[in-house]
């Protein structure tokens, strides 16, 4: 039987204040998870990646700047793992690149946790 995983699609850098946010160490080590970790700053936010300079360590965390090769790979990782997988997003809803992960989380049909933080890094326009 495979490993139950926890896919945690995440808008910013995963730092080890994610990590113990999370306690992704408890919850490996009493359900016995396999826990991957999308971060997706350099597709969302890539201004604000320099903002966080801190890595998380022992876990194997995959970092996307294109939404192509992201729902590339978030797709195969569902169709191996459609029965065995929990996802937890992340991702708000405040532009167009943040929606279009949650129609990708939405179709691949597998239960979704919604994680929602009050608010994340906005470039301003010099322009508006």
């Amino acid at each position: 039987m495979k490993k139950k995983i926890l896919l945690i699609v995440h808008p910013f850098k995963f730092t080890k204040y994610y990590n113990s946010r999370y306690e992704l160490s408890y919850l490996k080590n009493e359900y016995n998870l396999d826990i991957k970790i999308h971060q997706l700053i350099d597709f969302l936010y890539p201004n604000f990646k320099s903002a966080f300079n801190q890595d998380i360590g022992d876990l194997e965390v995959s970092s996307y700047s294109s939404f192509k090769i992201w729902k590339k790979n978030f797709r195969e990782i569902i169709k191996n793992n459609k029965s065995n997988i929990v996802i937890l997003s992340e991702i708000p809803i405040r532009s167009i690149k943040e929606l279009m992960i949650a129609i990708e989380l939405k179709k691949a049909n597998v239960p979704i946790i919604e994680f929602r933080s009050p608010s994340g890094p906005q470039k301003r326009d010099k322009n508006i």
